[in-house]
């Protein structure tokens, strides 16, 4: 079982071995943004770099449609005035349905947007969960599929993940 650990934000989240996942550490080549992703676990967002990619995981399928796979997002937001759900996310003209609620992930009391869209002919489905880090600083975790069992296998990765005791 692949495991990424955050010590910083205290965040343990583990993977299947039909996954794959990238972050500061094990990344093979520089990501084509670097300013947008953490170069270590106390590189957080600020006002003049104010997108931190945590990491990106992917189901990784051996045969069928690329497209068709789960991922597992987490990144930090810099927003001197809150975090506003609908403007990062703003609506298409391919949503069918986006509905809100809470929960809790890995310990932390999060709020959530739920929304599924129409592409290439199936329903992509997303949920972003987030909640306040610091001031100014919050945790979104985009979870998603483009199918049922994508979306659901992706959901109980973050459902499992736990909190972990914070570095001081």
């Amino acid at each position: 079982m692949l495991q990424y650990i955050n010590p910083i934000i205290g965040i343990k989240v583990e993977f299947p071995d039909n996954w794959s996942f990238r972050y500061w550490k094990n990344r093979k080549s520089p990501p084509v943004n670097p300013d947008a992703h953490q170069s270590s676990y106390d590189d957080l967002p600020s006002a003049k770099s104010p997108h931190k990619t945590l990491f990106t995981a992917l189901h990784r399928y051996e045969k069928g449609l690329p497209l068709l796979r789960g991922c597992v997002e987490f990144v930090m937001f810099y927003r001197e005035g809150g975090y506003d759900i609908d403007s990062e996310f703003q609506r298409n003209e391919g949503e069918v349905i986006r509905s809100y609620g809470k929960q809790c992930v890995a310990g932390n009391d999060a709020e959530y947007m739920h929304f599924e869209q129409r592409f290439d002919g199936c329903i992509s489905i997303r949920r972003v969960y987030y909640w306040q880090y610091q001031p100014e600083i919050w945790i979104a975790c985009i979870v998603g599929g483009n199918s049922s069992e994508q979306f659901k296998e992706a959901l109980s990765i973050l459902e499992n993940s736990r909190k972990l005791k914070l570095v001081q």
